[in-house]
């Protein structure tokens, strides 16, 4: 709908390639529309499937535009995906003139950014990890705001807040206190195929008989998992992607994770216990950092 006939607020979220660089956008549309319930979005996102599986439960008044852009990783081809990408996102919001645009890192969200500012719409970025990711650092210059999971130590700009990480309303609830005991593992929503391994390495380790086990291994993975555990114990579910992972950390008893920002923020948020692994690497080490 375009902004002549649009009375609503709109707000449109850039970003994508991992659930960490999407997720945060349902907790600040949450916020938003406890303000005001007429808040629509626009979310600009790469092509991924995990990028579709984390927005296919969307509430009807917003919008998915996947962009034709999957990995950053060639150079050369990631350029012409980027130009192509600007090109698309500026006939969108053209269209639908968003009363503001947020970055939430990757490399899907330097498109809309960059046409966002180009067509004189207010930019602001998320930051939840320590180190600033190497998208908002190229487009640091482009935003009136930068929001910050964690204090800045080198804002010379002064327009960096400190907020935390977003989280939603679902991942604070009163936890209850169950006989059972549940382990969570958890590599994020593309999984970590190395901390899969060392999780299967250690049941070697371990009196699993009284647990039961829940592995989110990511896609890639998933078969060869689920194979590993069936010769392990039958106490095991084993999926790709976690559909409920607000409820999955309340029902666990303990929960090994790698150290994304807004990993740690839901398992603070639950009172998980944990046994964080951070992705040795992670860009600019800053899994370690979060941890």
């Amino acid at each position: 709908m375009s902004a002549a006939h649009r009375d609503a607020p709109h707000i449109a979220f850039c970003g994508g390639g991992s659930g960490g660089h999407i997720v945060p956008s349902f907790a600040i549309l949450e916020a938003l529309r406890e303000r005001t319930p007429e808040w629509t979005a626009t979310f600009l996102c790469s092509a991924r499937e995990v990028d579709q599986l984390v927005l296919r439960d969307l509430d009807s008044r917003d919008r998915v535009v996947p962009l034709p852009m999957r990995s950053s990783r060639r150079k050369i081809r990631y350029a012409l995906q980027v130009v192509n990408s600007v090109r698309l996102c500026r006939r969108v919001l053209q269209e639908s003139r968003p009363d503001v645009i947020l970055g939430t890192g990757g490399f899907a969200s330097l498109p809309g950014v960059l046409a966002g500012h180009w067509c004189g719409i207010p930019i602001a970025l998320l930051e939840p990890n320590a180190v600033m990711g190497r998208a908002n650092l190229r487009l640091a210059g482009r935003a009136d705001t930068i929001f910050r999971g964690w204090k800045a130590e080198d804002d010379q700009s002064g327009s960096q807040v400190a907020t935390g990480v977003p989280v939603m309303r679902k991942f604070f609830p009163q936890r209850g206190h169950s006989d059972s005991q549940t382990l969570l593992i958890t590599g994020g929503s593309l999984g970590a195929s190395r901390l899969n391994q060392l999780v299967l390495d250690a049941t070697a380790l371990a009196d699993l008989q009284d647990w039961k086990i829940v592995h989110q291994t990511g896609p890639e993975d998933f078969e060869r998992v689920r194979t590993a555990w069936a010769r392990i114990s039958s106490n095991v579910t084993v999926t790709p992607f976690l559909a409920n992972t607000a409820g999955a950390l309340c029902e666990a008893s303990l929960v090994i994770a790698r150290c994304g920002a807004v990993t740690l923020a839901e398992i603070a948020a639950t009172e998980t216990p944990s046994v964080l692994v951070p992705l040795g690497n992670s860009a600019d080490d800053h899994q370690k950092q979060n941890a």
